[in-house]
């Protein structure tokens, strides 16, 4: 106890007995050894612990409670994780529905240039068949009148 500072000697007999018997057993002293000792042993105990220097944290199992928590935001971030694919497969799904979709357009636009093309050509034909049967009874009336004389 004369090892500890001034402050930490205070410090320490200002504590509860109760709460002095709580933080040895936290610090695994036996509660058989706490709970049959005298106040003065309990401080001397409690002073030679704070002089040992911080051991390094062992892992420990985790709580039940820590265990749930722990499983419960592996759990959410799985399902984000499934949110996120959901939303991905969504976007290509949508992305190859309005490809399809342009695609059909652009056929039944060139199935219409073809439809119109061919109609303009065949308007041109039946033009051109006008003229050539015009053309044809022109020719035609001069041998009419040569046959009818």
């Amino acid at each position: 106890m004369e090892k500890l500072t001034q402050e930490q000697r205070e410090s320490l007999k200002k504590l509860n007995t109760d709460r002095l018997c709580a933080r040895l057993v936290k610090c695994g002293v036996s509660e058989e050894v706490v709970f049959t000792s005298e106040r003065e042993d309990l401080l001397n105990m409690m002073a030679d612990i704070m002089l040992q220097p911080e051991p390094v944290a062992a892992v420990s199992e985790p709580t039940p409670a820590e265990t749930f928590e722990m499983r419960r935001r592996e759990l959410d971030l799985k399902e984000k994780e499934l949110d996120i694919q959901l939303e991905m497969h969504r976007q290509q799904l949508e992305a190859e529905r309005q490809k399809q979709t342009q695609q059909a357009e652009l056929q039944r636009q060139q199935l219409e240039n073809e439809r119109q093309q061919q109609a303009v050509l065949l308007q041109q034909q039946a033009a051109q068949q006008t003229a050539q049967r015009e053309q044809y009874e022109k020719d035609l009336e001069p041998r009419k009148a040569e046959i009818q004389l």
